[in-house]
């Protein structure tokens, strides 16, 4: 397994050298327990046409194809997991990451460079790829998801009526007004057509079927926030993106497709 701690000899090169090492041992057995792939593998496997994960099972000779969707700065690992897992299962995927990474290794699925924390072009492209491939699913088809935390910008897909310019621009305004996340993934929600359970409505429209992996690096807090955030300046947000969250603000989707969501 790849070492996490790159600078590892640099650290150890002065200093409390033994007290360094403690830490740095400890440090690095504890991001290895946590490493996005290795928590995937040991919860998910094939036995020969079926998809075991935890105690669920999956008969993918059954299903007419299974796809890997994935967006979020831990989605190269997560999706690499999986990507290997499924094997020749896998129809194909699509992944968002924030950074490719000489270590990534993929038969299947296809992997764009999306912008984060502001969203970018790439990352379009690939949110449109999605799309396509979800369009053309029916009831015979399996989604398997990976979200990790960056998904919301990497999975930049404005809804009709806003360009990707007027999203960056009002993530970059909240980014430096001192909005927090949950302030910016709340506007997020509402002009986004991937964001705030839009994907999965979108699958469950198809008829798919829809299993979710979500690693969060929010200690101690849920996913997509639910308290009442304070008041954003909405005067410096362009007049037309305003008209969408108003509109949409009652009808804030948070919706998953039946049968599996997992957490790990």
């Amino acid at each position: 397994m790849q070492k996490k701690i790159k600078n590892r000899e640099a650290l150890l090169s002065h200093g409390d050298i033994n007290g360094r090492k403690i830490v740095l041992d400890i440090t690095e057995k504890t991001l290895q327990h946590l490493d996005a792939y290795e928590r995937i593998k040991s919860i998910a496997h094939m036995e020969g046409d079926t998809l075991c994960i935890g105690s669920r099972r999956w008969d993918l000779s059954k299903k007419r194809n299974v796809y890997l969707l994935g967006a979020g700065k831990a989605c190269n690992h997560m999706a690499m997991a999986v990507d290997e897992i499924l094997g020749d299962h896998l129809t194909r995927g699509i992944a968002i990451v924030k950074i490719k990474e000489d270590t990534d290794v993929f038969r299947k699925t296809d992997v764009y460079v999306g912008g984060h924390p502001l969203p970018n072009e790439e990352g379009l492209r690939a949110c449109k790829e999605i799309i396509k491939l979800v369009d053309s699913a029916n009831e015979d088809d399996l989604f398997i998801v990976v979200i990790s935390g960056g998904s919301s910008a990497l999975m930049s897909c404005p809804i009709e009526g806003i360009t990707l310019q007027d999203e960056i621009d009002t993530t970059d305004v909240m980014l430096k007004s001192g909005a927090g996340i949950y302030e910016i993934n709340a506007i997020r929600r509402h002009i986004s057509a991937m964001n705030g359970g839009m994907l999965a409505k979108r699958i469950r429209e198809r008829g798919a079927e829809l299993i979710g992996f979500g690693i969060s690096d929010a200690v101690g807090t849920p996913a997509t926030g639910t308290k009442t955030t304070r008041a954003l300046p909405w005067v410096r947000i362009r007049p037309r993106l305003r008209r969408h969250v108003r509109s949409s603000a009652i009808t804030t989707l948070q919706t998953v497709c039946p049968r599996a969501l997992l957490t790990t």
